[in-house]
């Protein structure tokens, strides 16, 4: 008999990813059911899943009904004690709490590590051509760098008791330097939540665009680039990390969403070894 893992997205875009890719791996040849995610607007399914875009909320409530009557099983990365019985994956366990209906479980969390990268997910063709229709115009024989600029909700969010996770100027500016001394012909691709973006660091570069379309194009177009500088977001990891560049250098920011108080959040990052991460100057921030 074959095993249902049900999924609830959670976040946008990126979260939506990691979470995607975990459930493929957990679920393998099992039936999936994904609720609620959006991220299938500009990626193609891995398989032939049960999707529910509209149910998310009803659908959440009787999950969370059942997972407490423990009549369904939970999968989940987060710590909890060490006397629930636990899954690995490549070095990192995973808890599952075990429901009276053992054929169904819940995959409830974040996932946010690179265990589940490959097999890396796919554009739909359309979102992709629009992505490669954007950089036609510019120069193919030179490297594109993207940097990823986010503000919104990034002004007010608050992690591990820190209040704002918005990059520092010195972080884009050392970030800059690095990448105009490594590749001095580059021209460079401003993404952003932001319609409109206007900061001191600009001013660093010569040979600049500025786009802004949805969130799969403006993804899709991180991934044609070759190389990155990255805010704290998950966005803009799957942007780098869907880049083809063999030799592609990322830059990210010391402890990433924790910058503030100098602990890595989430955690996991931190093992991205492609990723040059550099300090961010927190009284700037």
């Amino acid at each position: 008999m074959k095993k249902h893992y049900i999924w609830i997205a959670a976040g946008q875009l990126g979260n939506q990813l990691f979470q995607y890719q975990a459930a493929l791996h957990f679920s393998k040849n099992n039936r999936l059911i994904c609720v609620g995610a959006t991220m299938f607007r500009y990626f193609k399914p891995q398989h032939n899943h049960i999707k529910l875009p509209f149910l998310r909320e009803k659908m959440e409530a009787l999950v969370q009904f059942l997972a407490k009557k423990k009549w369904i099983s939970v999968l989940t990365p987060d710590r909890v004690p060490s006397n629930v019985s636990s899954e690995s994956s490549e070095g990192k366990t995973y808890t599952l709490f075990p429901g009276k209906w053992s054929e169904i479980t819940h995959l409830k969390g974040y996932f946010q590590h690179s265990d589940f990268l490959e097999p890396k997910p796919q554009f739909k063709d359309s979102i992709l051509k629009q992505a490669q229709t954007l950089l036609a115009f510019l120069p193919q024989n030179l490297p594109k760098i993207f940097i990823h600029y986010r503000e919104g909700d990034y002004k007010e969010w608050s992690i591990l008791g820190h209040s704002g996770t918005v990059l520092s100027q010195s972080y884009y500016v050392q970030s800059i330097q690095l990448m105009k001394e490594k590749f001095p012909d580059a021209t460079y691709v401003i993404l952003s939540d932001q319609k409109k973006v206007q900061t001191p660091w600009m001013s660093l570069l010569d040979r600049v665009v500025f786009l802004h379309h949805s969130p799969g194009v403006d993804m899709a177009i991180m991934s044609l680039c070759n190389h990155a500088i990255l805010s704290a977001s998950s966005f803009s990891w799957w942007g780098a990390a869907l880049m083809s560049t063999p030799q592609k250098f990322v830059i990210g920011p010391q402890y990433w969403l924790g910058f503030k108080s100098n602990e890595w959040f989430p955690d996991s990052i931190k093992n991205d070894d492609w990723i040059h991460f550099i300090p961010i100057n927190e009284t700037e921030s």
